[in-house]
């Protein structure tokens, strides 16, 4: 095992790291478009390993919300997987995230096809809290008013309703409590709810008077893929027409407003999958479905 330093990255870093990282995914990476930024980011500690004299290594922890650290941004180059330098990383992140930034809890995420870093962190104590997957369409607008039926953007009279259904949601159980914002994950809290209703960006599906549906969105641009969509956070319903219901909403919604594509992000769970399935959404090539782990600090 070659000796192993992880430190604090410096800026001329950026060159050895982006040579190693360019190729990560069949269509290259995003650390070229984070790495400044991460760099600089006060509320995060942008890492690298140094084996034999040289950056091998990279990997972020950034305090996402107070007591929550997040890991991200992992990469090994090549010819020095497998010698500890990931181990060495993981583990320095994990210190910072409770010595330094005073975190109870880090996540992190890996797809669920790559088994080596799900090795190394169920070594490190990691557990599995959920799983998501992606899906994808293109916006449209939707002309049946049948289609989207019983949905609206909800109001601050509705949040104490819509925590409480989400309190007894097995959706909510099954996501671990969690949402997404652009492969960032955070515990989904009343305080955060209350914020996604106030920005205009809580859905909810509702008959008869009670909820039977909630759906969080965002419409920040993804960074690691440079384009305007528009993504749901969280996605909940109880009922299979609820979920075509939201989701062709949130295809008009994103058509009236510009974006083309509408990135759908749900816990792995098979019923809500296949609603989304028979209305044309597909999930990425290879598919997409990305393990969330936790560790408490």
């Amino acid at each position: 095992m070659a000796n192993i330093v992880v430190r604090i990255a410096e800026l001329d870093d950026r060159k050895r790291v982006l040579a190693f990282t360019s190729s990560t995914f069949s269509w290259g990476d995003y650390i070229e478009r984070v790495f400044d930024r991460w760099l600089n980011d006060e509320s995060g500690r942008l890492l690298v390993a140094e084996a034999e004299g040289m950056v091998v290594g990279l990997s972020f922890v950034k305090l996402t919300k107070k007591g929550e650290a997040w890991l991200q941004g992992g990469r090994v180059d090549q010819n020095y997987r497998r010698t500890g330098v990931g181990e060495a990383m993981t583990k320095e992140c994990l210190r910072i995230a409770k010595e330094e930034m005073n975190a109870s809890v880090a996540r992190v995420i890996t797809d669920k096809t790559n088994l080596p870093p799900q090795r190394l962190l169920t070594k490190l104590g990691f557990r599995v809290v959920s799983e998501f997957s992606e899906f994808e369409k293109a916006a449209e607008r939707i002309k049946d008013p049948l289609l989207t039926r019983d949905v609206r953007l909800a109001g601050e009279e509705l949040i104490t309703d819509m925590w409480r259904y989400l309190r007894s949601s097995p959706i909510f159980r099954k996501s671990g409590g969690l949402y997404t914002v652009w492969f960032v994950w955070y515990s989904l809290g009343k305080e955060d709810l209350a914020r996604f209703v106030k920005d205009g960006k809580a859905v909810v599906y509702a008959r008869d008077g009670k909820i039977h549906g909630i759906m969080l969105v965002d419409d920040s641009t993804i960074e690691a893929k440079n384009e305007k969509s528009i993504q749901s956070c969280y996605f909940d319903s109880d009922a299979g027409e609820g979920v075509q219901a939201l989701s062709n909403f949130l295809l008009d919604y994103a058509a009236k407003k510009g974006f083309g594509t509408v990135r759908l992000w749900t816990c792995s769970d098979n019923e809500i999958i296949e609603s989304l399935r028979q209305i044309g959404f597909i999930g990425e090539v290879g598919g997409s479905t990305e393990i969330v782990y936790s560790k408490e600090l």
